[in-house]
């Protein structure tokens, strides 16, 4: 039987190499291509990180819009991931004045999510995959298309999935949903979408909190220290990513931590080489100075970047590159130290001092549009004395976007009193670069305090 050959159209929208590694891994043989040509494919991907307007302004530049209007009755699988999936329908409220291929009725909305961007997994509402937890990355979607074969839930009910004669369409990223969003394009992909019967409704799904583990990277090698200090050699970036994922791990941060202060960028090939191995999510940070630094990253694999030195230096990056990539591509790391009542924010991986108030910062931050904040309490980092659970729960009541505790974490308890002090997630290293504790052991701590785990 020979390989099927698959068409990942580049939309000129983030992640490509990613879903591209997704796809081979499954024993496809994928093509990406920034224009169409004569070759016949075996089926078609339409990625889309990033905003409506500018995947559809992309599409129609470079002769795509026609290319998919002539396959539309043919017998090719199609796969539209995330605003792959919207460009489909009329039009979106993200780009207003923007229309949309026009296959399906209806428009993208912005929904009235908790806080926004929607970011992480939750559990989807469907015949086809019942239940089971997929990774969002998304602030608009569809409500309701008659074509509907899957809902997801995050403050208000909305289109997780249409199937229509050769194309399906997913607004979540199955690339990166694991084992789960594998089968699930491969199914796509081999036109293979199977009902099931009896299957059943998940009345109560939602974003469930995220377990992050931090890769402190130093010349190469993951590191752990102190307070930012003492660092120690903790072993292989890309060997503890795969392990981590296979330990239930629900997204990475990879940081650089010298990138910035030594002013040289991080190595792109470590990104790829992780992206090459994983179905999670993951960050990476470290020497991004300018919008083409972060899309030299985003193509090289990784889902999202983290700014931190050149968020303070350059505020003006932050804008740049929700506007080009969308809001849910961009974290704000934030290093803050507590020293009595001050809480002074440090850059260049802990070593300069900087005159930002903190609140300011964090409110400026979710208004120039980043989508989560890395919120790492340098006071606690490497104490094992836990999370700064009133200062994440702060900052979580300020602004409208995610935050993720880090700095601290030496026991599950410690994950728990963060996530009952509103974090939207969780980053811990040292307890398990150590091996004190595995991921899936403070999972089930949570899950049996009543917290949902993936």
């Amino acid at each position: 039987m020979s390989t099927k050959h698959v068409l990942i159209i580049d939309t000129r929208a983030g992640n490509l190499f990613s879903l591209k590694a997704a796809i081979e891994r499954l024993g496809f043989n994928a093509t990406v291509r920034q224009t169409p040509d004569d070759v016949s494919y075996d089926a078609i991907v339409i990625p889309g990180q990033g905003r409506f307007g500018t995947v559809m302004e992309n599409l129609r530049q470079y002769g795509w819009e026609d290319y998919l209007n002539r396959l539309k009755s043919a017998d090719i699988p199609m796969l539209g991931i995330c605003v792959g999936m919207q460009i489909f329908f009329e039009a979106s409220e993200e780009d207003p004045g923007v229309t949309g291929m026009k296959w399906y009725t209806g428009k993208a909305r912005a929904l009235d999510f908790p806080k926004k961007p929607m970011v992480g997994w939750t559990a989807l509402n469907s015949d086809y995959w019942s239940n089971e937890h997929v990774y969002f990355v998304n602030s608009y979607a569809i409500e309701a298309s008659e074509h509907q074969i899957a809902g997801a839930h995050y403050g208000i009910d909305f289109c997780a999935a249409i199937q229509s004669g050769n194309f399906t369409g997913v607004q979540f990223h199955p690339e990166k949903s694991g084992e789960t969003g594998a089968e699930m394009i491969r199914q796509a992909l081999a036109g293979e979408l199977v009902r099931k019967s009896g299957a059943s409704k998940n009345e109560f799904n939602t974003l469930i909190p995220r377990i992050i583990v931090c890769l402190d990277v130093d010349k190469g090698r993951v590191v752990k220290g102190t307070n930012f200090k003492e660092l120690r050699d903790m072993g292989d970036p890309v060997e503890l990513a795969v392990a981590y994922e296979e330990q239930g791990a629900d997204e990475l941060v990879f940081l650089d931590i010298s990138a910035s202060n030594e002013m040289r960028p991080t190595a792109l090939k470590r990104v790829t080489d992780i992206a090459n191995h994983l179905s999670i999510p993951f960050t990476v940070g470290g020497g991004l100075r300018q919008l083409d630094d972060v899309k030299a990253f985003l193509d090289a694999g990784a889902d999202k970047v983290a700014l931190n030195t050149t968020a303070l230096q350059q505020p003006h990056v932050i804008n740049e590159t929700a506007k080009a990539y969308g809001s849910q591509c961009v974290v704000v790391a934030i290093d803050v130290d507590r020293q009595g009542d001050d809480l002074p924010i440090y850059i260049h991986g802990g070593r300069t001092k900087v005159e930002n108030k903190f609140f300011d910062w964090t409110q400026e931050v979710a208004d120039r549009g980043a989508g989560e904040i890395l919120l790492t309490c340098m006071h606690r980092d490497g104490t094992g004395i836990g999370f700064d659970t009133d200062l994440t729960k702060q900052v979580s009541e300020q602004v409208n976007i995610q935050v993720i505790a880090s700095g601290g974490a030496k026991t599950e308890q410690h994950f728990l009193d963060a996530f009952e002090n509103k974090a939207d997630a969780c980053l811990a290293a040292g307890m398990f670069h150590s091996g004190n504790y595995r991921v899936e052991q403070v999972k089930q701590f949570l899950s049996q305090h009543g917290v949902a785990v993936r």
